[in-house]
C-alpha cells in the first residue's frame, strides 16, 4: 500500500435530543451508546463513500480512523456541592450522575437538601459500612470499648454481636466514634435501644467534611472482602 502524504479531517457536530435516561450518562458512556447505534453504517460507510469520491480525482485513501466524542449539554440539575452535602455516601461517579438527572420538580430552597437526599437514596440505598470503634458509658457506669461499623448511607452505627444486649447510659454526651486505621473521630448520638443493640447515629453533616476518607475506607473494605 502506498504511503500517505496528506491527511484529511472532516468534522461534524450533531446536536441531539436524546431520551432523558441518556442525559445522565457521562461522556464515555454516551459516546459508547451512540457509537453502537451508528455502527458499521457510519464507521464503514463514510470511509467507503469518501474513497469513491476522492478516487474520481485520482486520490487514493490509504488508511482511516475515527474519533467519537459526546457530552451532555443539559445544565446540571444540582450542584456537586449540594449533592455531596445531602448524600456523602455517593461516589464521585454517582454524584455526577445525580447532578445530570433531569429535574422533575424544583423544590423551594428549604426543601432542596431533603429532595436531593431522596433522589440519592433511590439510586444507592445499600449499606456502605466502614469498621470503627467507640468508647461509651454503659448503664452500669462502666466505660466500654465497643467494636462497630459505621453505615455511610445513613450514619447509623451498628455494634458487633457481642454488644447487642449492652445497655448504654442515657443522657451521656455524644459518643466518640473512631474510624479504624485512622485518627478520624465522629460524634454519635444515642437514641435508645432495640433488639439489634443501641441506636447510635452520626449526623450526615458530620460526615460530609470527611467524605473522601470515609469512602476510601469503604472501598478498601470492599477490596479486602473481594
Amino acid at each position: 500500500m502506498a504511503k500517505a502524504n496528506a491527511r484529511l479531517r472532516v468534522t461534524f457536530d450533531f446536536d441531539l435530543l436524546v431520551p432523558d435516561g441518556m442525559t445522565q450518562l457521562d461522556g464515555a458512556e454516551l459516546s459508547a451508546r451512540l457509537g453502537a447505534m451508528l455502527g458499521a453504517t457510519v464507521f464503514k460507510g463514510m470511509p467507503s463513500v469518501t474513497a469513491k469520491q476522492l478516487t474520481k480525482a485520482g486520490i487514493a485513501l490509504c488508511t482511516h480512523r475515527h474519533l467519537l466524542e459526546a457530552e451532555s449539554i443539559v445544565p446540571p440539575a444540582f450542584t456537586r456541592e449540594a449533592v455531596i452535602a445531602a448524600a456523602p455516601h455517593l461516589t464521585d461517579l454517582e454524584v455526577d450522575a445525580l447532578c445530570r438527572q433531569p429535574a422533575r420538580k424544583n423544590p423551594p430552597p428549604a426543601e432542596l437538601s431533603a429532595h436531593i437526599r431522596r433522589l440519592a437514596l433511590q439510586r444507592v440505598n445499600e449499606y456502605r459500612l466502614v469498621p470503627c470503634h467507640l468508647r461509651a458509658v454503659a448503664s452500669t457506669g462502666e466505660t466500654l470499648e465497643i467494636a462497630a461499623q459505621l453505615n455511610l448511607t445513613n450514619g447509623g452505627v451498628l455494634v458487633e454481636d457481642a454488644h447487642r444486649k449492652t445497655k448504654l447510659k442515657t443522657g451521656q454526651a455524644p459518643i466518640a466514634v473512631t474510624i479504624d486505621a485512622t485518627d478520624l473521630e465522629l460524634p454519635a448520638d444515642l437514641g435508645g435501644h432495640t433488639l439489634g443493640g443501641p441506636l447510635l447515629e452520626v449526623a450526615i453533616g458530620a460526615m460530609v467534611p470527611h467524605r473522601a476518607m470515609l469512602l476510601a475506607c469503604w472501598e478498601a473494605q470492599n477490596q479486602a472482602a473481594a
